[in-house]
């Protein structure tokens, strides 16, 4: 078949934005006007373009006005999802949510079937806060976006959690045994959000909601962090702002 002849099923369209995101295979950020330079196209069709990408979550655009690699280009690429993507893409939600109830918000991923992974965290204006150690890793069991992650999975991911885990009493009121965690998880599945009072540290409370997979189950979650008393008397107002936030993200991250 002649070159001619082939050009006839090009959609033109769909070629005009592959251009576009081949111009980010460098991992580099760029502004509308870069975009347009470098691909030699009018003006309002990259705009749209990269419109159309960063909603679908294929482009990220940055505070800057630049656009950078998003989470589901990053997937395509690389079969997983890049932390930073991630961070990157969550961050003006989770400063949005942090602002709102005005307290510490926790950004987590599953890191393995026994652990969670700190991606963020976002201080608020409060003089008294919680603070983790960015990129801190913790058993699911004692911490609300663990909770949150595990109880998002299937019974025997829980099962054999709670069968196999060191279930190492951190305070009173840690979770240790596993027909406790059993009980939890159920607790957890029933409301659709975690809530650790004190199961690490005493004092702190937390309360996270699963950000929840295409296919099923979690890989990320968020969290609001604070004094325990201070966070279960706002606790209703947190959960329904913690449940806005995952849904939104889950049209991003998934």
């Amino acid at each position: 078949m002649k070159e001619s002849n082939k050009d006839q099923y090009l959609l033109k369209s769909l070629d005009s934005a592959l251009t576009v995101l081949q111009l980010f295979e460098g991992g580099q950020a760029l502004s509308l006007g870069q975009v347009v330079q470098r691909s030699g196209m009018n003006r309002t069709v990259v705009f749209r373009i990269l419109y159309t990408l960063e909603q679908r979550g294929f482009l990220f655009l940055e505070e800057d006005g630049r656009y950078a690699p998003g989470v589901r280009l990053a997937a395509l690429g690389a079969g997983v999802v890049p932390d930073d993507a991630a961070r990157r893409t969550a961050g003006p939600l989770l400063r949005e949510l942090s602002a709102s109830v005005n307290e510490t918000v926790h950004f987590s991923k599953r890191l393995d079937s026994r652990r969670v992974i700190l991606l963020d965290e976002i201080l608020p204006r409060q003089t008294l806060v919680v603070l983790t150690p960015k990129y801190e890793s913790r058993p699911m069991h004692l911490c609300s976006t663990g909770l949150a992650v595990l109880a998002a999975g299937d019974d025997a991911a829980v099962r054999e959690y709670a069968q196999g885990a060191e279930l190492e009493k951190k305070t009173e009121t840690s979770i240790a045994s596993a027909d406790r965690l059993l009980e939890t998880v159920e607790q957890v599945r029933r409301d659709g959000y975690a809530v650790n009072d004190q199961f690490f540290e005493t004092g702190v409370c937390s309360i996270a909601v699963p950000v929840p997979a295409r296919q099923g189950g979690a890989l990320y979650a968020v969290s609001v962090s604070g004094p325990s008393q201070r966070i279960r008397d706002k606790q209703e107002t947190i959960v329904a702002e913690l449940r806005s936030v995952c849904r939104r993200l889950a049209e991003k991250l998934t």
